[in-house]
């Protein structure tokens, strides 16, 4: 699972736009465009100039309390909570395999092994 560049903001109101716009300029910020799927919700990025990651900046936005949410954006993650998203380790049928996070990534041990979330075994 990495962090990309860009982060996820909902408004709380449409006439919220401004502080949002404030926030970007202040932060130097991009917004890149309104979420077609979802109102109130805006994709915005790290801007070149700026020194802070996606998580930094969604958690300065959230911090500020003027918008509903704020949340980065992640690759590769998997839903800890559903086992069918997690990949097949093992063809043992007495087997199940085990979930942990070390060091902030999703491992999953079977048959003594290690594995990470895409299936390829820890050495």
């Amino acid at each position: 699972m990495f962090l990309t560049h860009r982060f996820y903001v909902e408004l709380k109101d449409k006439e919220d736009f401004s502080h949002l716009q404030e926030m970007v300029k202040k932060y130097n910020a991009e917004i890149e465009k309104e979420d077609d799927t979802f109102p109130l919700w805006y994709i915005l990025r790290c801007g070149l100039p700026t020194s802070y990651n996606a998580l930094e900046l969604a958690n300065i936005f959230h911090e500020s309390g003027l918008f509903a949410a704020s949340e980065p954006e992640f690759m590769g993650a998997v839903c800890m909570d559903d086992e069918t998203a997690l990949p097949q380790v093992s063809n043992s049928d007495y087997e199940h395999p085990s979930k942990i996070i070390i060091d902030g990534m999703l491992v999953i041990k079977s048959g003594g092994k290690m594995y990470n979330a895409q299936g390829i075994e820890i050495k």
